[in-house]
């Protein structure tokens, strides 16, 4: 097993923090499962969890890594709860157009 870690300290963090560039360059591995932050947030002065969902960008990401990495899932977490969505049911998610 092999994990690659990438982080970042925006909002909506690019591409390069998905270590892609890594993964399309080591052969013989399978991309089992990519896991996202969606961190806990302060809204109206009150604690709100993140979504457990992807959101439109991501959706977009998520697609191509299944058609370009055979990704299989994605785990989308706010520290807490842990949403699991197949490579198969990202189609029921709408892309950012």
């Amino acid at each position: 097993m092999k994990v690659y870690f990438g982080a970042g300290d925006q909002t909506f963090a690019p591409k390069s923090v998905y270590c892609l560039q890594g993964l399309a360059t080591d052969g013989g591995w399978q991309y089992w499962v990519a896991l996202h932050n969606h961190t806990v947030r302060t809204l109206n002065r009150r604690v709100a969890l993140g979504v457990r969902a992807p959101n439109t960008n991501e959706v977009q990401l998520f697609r191509g890594l299944v058609q370009t990495l055979s990704l299989r899932e994605v785990w989308v977490t706010n520290g807490i709860y842990t949403g699991v969505v197949c490579s198969e049911n990202l189609g029921r998610f709408l892309p950012r157009d």
